[in-house]
């Protein structure tokens, strides 16, 4: 019982790095079309806004929208600096001229970009490590039992 406690454990662990990935690389892909917004239609940002909200991809964030565009996260899977790096790249939309919000938005895609590449290599190196420590310790566990 113990073991399979410690590899529930374990695999918890590991899902919840997978699903840290998998937000960082939809907030990628969410900034990568607002670039394309903003580069080929020249939208405002409650008009990205309401793009954003209206597509099924991005499901996740239709939530963080409020409706006065004050962009609030909450119950994400990203950590602190992810969240405030996110609202931060939201409201720089409108406050400067189109080539500014482009260049601040490619900031924003690269440095998501880079996040996403720190998350992948950590998923690759500490996911199995994760499922495999909390059999080892589920293990460990029961034979101190005994």
């Amino acid at each position: 019982m113990l073991v399979m406690t410690g590899a529930g454990f374990g695999c918890c662990m590991s899902d919840k790095l997978e699903s840290k990935y998998k937000s960082i690389k939809s907030v990628t892909y969410m900034l990568n079309d607002i670039y394309i917004m903003l580069e080929s239609a020249s939208l405002t940002k409650a008009e990205i806004i309401e793009r954003i909200k209206s597509k099924n991809n991005y499901v996740m964030f239709q939530k963080y929208m409020s409706e006065n565009n004050v962009i609030t996260i909450k119950n994400s899977l990203l950590s602190k600096d992810d969240e405030k790096e996110l609202i931060q790249c939201f409201n720089q939309l409108g406050t400067t001229d189109l080539y500014g919000q482009l260049s601040k938005t490619n900031l924003c895609i690269n440095e998501f970009k880079q996040r996403e590449e720190i998350l992948k290599e950590k998923r690759k190196r500490c996911g199995k490590l994760y499922r495999g420590l909390g059999v080892i310790g589920g293990a460990a566990a029961a034979i101190l039992v005994i």
